[in-house]
């Protein structure tokens, strides 16, 4: 006789709260809770992204790897070629076979060693992470125009690529370079969803604007 637990594992609700849970990321500090749950990556408290035990799931059963499978992806941390962090052919291919589950995008250094063809470039995004302005991070940001993007950290070149983002609630710009009328038209077509602005060495507005630095009001330096 089937247990009640047994029952239970091949529901597919069941197993997508387990897989919610199942850590990606391995903490420097155990007070931080490492489940897929984070809504936000940030790079001074995480230790490593190792989804070794979702991937062990997903090897359990056809229902199991099918249940498992959207969560493994859900994160592409990009690397670089010169530190020696090259994507295996492996890995790459799982990448662009499952390009759809991608969500959130995570650049750690200048140049993203994409596994992503053209064809395979993920367009239901709900976070881009970019270390820097990047010619392989534009055509991303372009494909997910008007989708469900809704946190987005930008630096360096900003173009006509940033200037319909309508579902964004955190937006991040640093070192960036804009007049005034484009960070206007940049705010103004996420003005119904923004809930969180941070800027940073912006360069090419007004001075006299000013900004909330967490203190106070103060001008854009």
């Amino acid at each position: 006789m089937t247990s009640s637990v047994e029952k239970a594992l091949q529901l597919p609700e069941v197993l997508d709260v387990i897989a919610y849970w199942i850590p990606l990321f391995e903490f420097e500090f155990p007070s931080y809770h490492s489940s897929l749950c984070c809504e936000d990556y940030d790079e001074d408290s995480v230790h490593a992204y190792r989804p070794r035990y979702l991937l062990s799931c997903t090897l359990v059963s056809r229902l199991w790897n099918s249940c498992f499978t959207p969560h493994l992806y859900h994160y592409f941390i990009g690397t670089r070629l010169s530190h020696g962090f090259c994507i295996s052919k492996h890995r790459s291919h799982g990448f662009q076979k499952n390009y759809h589950h991608v969500r959130r995008v995570l650049s750690q250094c200048n140049s993203i060693d994409f596994p992503f063809t053209t064809e395979s470039m993920p367009r239901n995004l709900v976070g881009l992470h970019t270390h820097s302005f990047d010619c392989k991070t534009s055509p991303l940001l372009l494909l997910n125009q008007g989708s469900r993007l809704k946190h987005l950290y930008w630096r360096g070149t900003i173009g006509a690529e940033l200037m319909n983002l309508p579902c964004l609630e955190k937006l991040e710009l640093s070192n960036c370079c804009i007049d005034n009328t484009m960070l206007y038209r940049l705010l103004i077509s996420c003005s119904g969803t923004l809930r969180e602005l941070k800027v940073e060495e912006l360069q090419g507005i007004d001075s006299r604007l000013p900004y909330y630095n967490g203190h106070g009001y103060t001008k854009i330096q």
